[in-house]
């Protein structure tokens, strides 16, 4: 498990493509290259994506429409994080 240091409640969109992660909060952004993320698990059915500087995203399963579309977004994350040496 991962300690929680510091939580946002808010709701964020987490997006993710070639180029890496883009977060958004409100009117705050911010993008996330591939380079930058350690690894990607799952954990009592959320994901959790974590970074090099150890801050971690962890993203609910109801965050998904399906248990596939949560599989296929982590798959993508895996193969981005695995080609990028992590």
């Amino acid at each position: 498990m991962f300690p929680l240091v510091k939580f946002k409640p808010q709701e964020r969109t987490l997006t993710a493509d070639e180029m890496g992660l883009d977060t958004t909060i409100g009117h705050i952004s911010k993008q996330i290259p591939w380079t930058d993320v350690e690894n990607v698990d799952s954990q009592d059915g959320a994901l959790i994506i974590q970074g090099r500087n150890k801050n971690a995203f962890i993203v609910p399963a109801r965050a998904f429409k399906t248990y596939e579309a949560k599989e296929e977004f982590r798959d993508f994350v895996a193969s981005r994080v695995d080609a990028n040496g992590s």
